[in-house]
């Protein structure tokens, strides 16, 4: 079926652009190699090719993938399970030492290093409970006559306010006791807890001195008395 050439009206092929007679002119003055339109036109459009995947090919992809998510998933199961098993393995030793030691350092070493321990509460009834029976104990401390008592306080409450006026009260019991005896084993024995920090030795100075004579010999005077009140008729 023709069709009118758009320059001069003739008919011409469906498929040409031009007439023959108008696309040999344009040829032949601008030398341009015109091509029919239907051509281009009708030409089959090339699609890109698709990569099929099969059934195969994408298990063997999500096999790996699988395997990595469980790796990593059960990694991190481990290491929250592991760092909750350790964590409360710690609080609960910890908290056993604090039991044995029932004392005011135990309770606060326990409530410093798990402040959100299972105990820490425990801790703190039984850091107050301490402290209310030492303020107790410290009434009976200050009339005792017991050095064996004062030391029992001095050993439970270390870090106590009533520490200090617990050791001046021992200090002043053992050397009352020695001042009784008045024997240089006595003064000896003072000297000794003294040095060793068992007793606050105010009094060490004056032992020394008593522990002294007592172990001097008398004056040679004294034995001559002595032997002519015995001669004398």
């Amino acid at each position: 079926m023709s069709q009118s050439c758009p320059l001069c009206g003739k008919s011409k092929p469906e498929e040409a652009l031009f007439c023959d007679d108008c696309a040999k002119k344009i040829q032949a003055e601008y030398e341009v190699d015109i091509q029919p339109e239907m051509e281009t036109l009708n030409s089959p459009m090339v699609e890109p090719k698709q990569q099929i995947i099969s059934p195969k090919q994408k298990k063997r992809i999500g096999m790996p993938l699988l395997s990595v998510l469980a790796i990593v998933l059960l990694t991190g199961v481990f290491f929250i399970y592991n760092e909750t098993i350790r964590k409360t393995s710690q609080d609960s030793k910890r908290w056993d030492v604090a039991l044995r030691s029932n004392s005011v350092d135990g309770y606060l070493g326990y409530m410093e290093e798990h402040p959100n321990g299972a105990h820490f509460d425990e801790a703190q009834a039984g850091l107050h409970r301490l402290k209310s029976e030492e303020a107790a104990v410290w009434e009976r401390m200050k009339v005792t006559a017991n050095p064996a008592e004062l030391r029992d306080f001095l050993q439970h409450h270390p870090e106590s306010p009533y520490a200090r006026l617990v050791k001046t009260r021992l200090d002043s019991l053992v050397w009352v006791r020695a001042l009784q005896a008045n024997t240089a084993d006595a003064y000896s024995d003072y000297i000794m807890q003294a040095g060793n920090g068992s007793v606050a030795g105010d009094y060490i100075a004056e032992a020394r001195i008593r522990y002294e004579l007592l172990l001097a010999p008398p004056p040679a005077g004294i034995f001559e008395s002595d032997s002519l009140s015995e001669t004398r008729p």
